[in-house]
């Protein structure tokens, strides 16, 4: 192969390096910001595009401080039992808790469902993108000491 065609298949190989990489940034931001809607974070907008733009950092920070909304403790109205917020009726009494609503529903299911199946494509594209990489640096130091004892 002469160099004008390693020229060639590097530009087309960083071009899919490029667009792998933007795509697993896309899929984690993502993933973040369904994580954020299924915990009822209250500012979940912010956590994707900090992710979006900054890479994994944020997305670690995130997943440090989330935290979980759903197992701070209230006390219930009638009997006065602590239970989680999330809970959908006091364990002792039965009253209803009308601060469940966020915490339960099919829409936080699919959410977390969302959130988990762009994580996986996101490592799934960061991974490849080290493949590639790698086979990059491996098969252009081979092919340039070939290149290089040939001539």
């Amino acid at each position: 192969m002469s160099p004008a065609g390693f020229g060639y298949a590097f530009v087309l190989i960083w071009f899919l390096v490029c667009g792998f990489g933007l795509g697993s940034q896309i899929l984690l931001a993502f993933a973040v910001y369904y994580d954020a809607k299924a915990k009822n974070n209250s500012d979940p907008v912010m956590w994707a595009l900090l992710t979006g733009f900054l890479g994994w950092i944020p997305a670690i920070i995130y997943l440090c401080m989330r935290g979980k909304e759903s197992d701070r403790l209230i006390y219930c109205p009638q009997c006065g039992i602590p239970h989680r917020v999330s809970m959908p009726n006091c364990p002792q009494c039965g009253a209803m808790n009308p601060y469940a609503a966020p915490f339960i529903g099919p829409q936080i299911d699919i959410w977390r469902k969302r959130s988990k199946l762009c994580l996986i494509w996101a490592i799934v594209l960061f991974v490849l993108i080290f493949v590639v990489v790698f086979l990059i640096i491996f098969l252009m130091v081979a092919a340039v000491t070939t290149y290089d004892t040939m001539y």
